[in-house]
């Protein structure tokens, strides 16, 4: 029974791969996330698409890249900020082996491809932008949001503060 059912399994396995081929080969704009770009690069020996874009580049590890990056045949596009989270490693090997940059960083500081900043920012209200603006942009955004809003949290209105979007409390006294 054992064999029946992993037999049985891999009947589904091969027919879900044989229908994710099939949607992708009757597209010609497919988005996934780093993950599953890789599991595609292994189905195909070989580009499959003229162009890849890669969202949160930033955030990708070297392997994410070139897994990506291999489904390309004529552009490979690097999206993502920098400034903002770098890859995640399992391991501190790619980080003592100098890795700890992604690859769309170290090619910014190479100066391979000069990159272009996106000025409005949409999601942050006003107050906490002032700081990333100052800290990583050099006063190069905008806000989109002119508004700005106060944080309401449960229990807190009841005293009648009125919190800013950023605020600082001692804790110190709470600690045992």
């Amino acid at each position: 029974e054992e064999d029946d059912v992993d037999s049985g399994v891999n009947a589904v396995e091969e027919y879900i791969a044989m229908i994710e081929k099939r949607i992708i080969a009757e597209h010609q704009v497919v988005f996934c996330t780093s993950g599953t770009a890789a599991k595609l690069s292994t189905k195909w020996a070989g580009p499959k698409f003229s162009h890849v874009f890669l969202d949160e580049a930033a955030s990708m590890s070297d392997a994410e890249i070139i897994f990506a990056g291999s489904l390309a045949s004529e552009k490979l596009t690097f999206a993502g900020d920098p400034n903002q989270l770098g890859p995640m490693w399992m391991s501190r090997k790619p980080v003592i082996n100098g890795f700890r940059a992604s690859l769309m960083e170290r090619a910014l500081r190479a100066g391979v491809y000069q990159p272009t900043l996106l000025t409005t920012q949409y999601r942050m209200v006003p107050e906490i932008a002032q700081y990333v603006n100052w800290a990583f942009y050099q006063n190069k955004l905008e806000n989109c949001r002119r508004e700005t809003s106060l944080i309401r949290m449960p229990g807190v209105e009841k005293t009648g503060l009125n919190l800013p979007p950023v605020s600082f409390w001692n804790v110190s006294s709470c600690l045992l």
